[in-house]
């Protein structure tokens, strides 16, 4: 699948390595976050920012916001997370940890320009 078209103020030039695409999965070693992305996704290498105890990572992905919602549906729970307050443009996810849940803000109203924001400490 070609790249997706980006946000070129987040992304700049996605000719070169300034972003990864992924094909696969989102486990940055943690295990927790371990889901599967859209096909054709990108997110700069310099990624995050966001507020105390939490980062926002943006993405870009081939299709539109409904096939981004529905594809994110369908791994995050296959991973095992429960998914709450299902919008057109988005939802939160909560994943269970030892003393609490992980969560999540699934943001998507472009494909060009979407977000999952972290949650840092584990949530009662």
């Amino acid at each position: 699948m070609p790249a997706p078209s980006c946000d070129a103020a987040t992304f700049g030039d996605t000719s070169n390595d300034a972003w990864i695409i992924y094909q696969d999965n989102n486990d940055h070693g943690s295990g927790y976050e371990h889901f599967l992305l859209p096909p054709a996704t990108l997110y700069p290498v310099h990624y995050g920012g966001g507020t105390a105890g939490s980062t926002y990572f943006p993405f870009c992905s081939a299709g539109t916001p409904a096939t981004i919602i529905a594809f994110l549906q369908t791994s995050m729970t296959a991973a095992g997370w429960t998914l709450s307050g299902v919008t057109a443009s988005g939802f939160s996810g909560q994943y269970p940890i030892t003393g609490g849940h992980r969560g999540v803000s699934v943001q998507v109203t472009s494909s060009q320009l979407w977000y999952i924001r972290v949650f840092h400490a584990p949530l009662p």
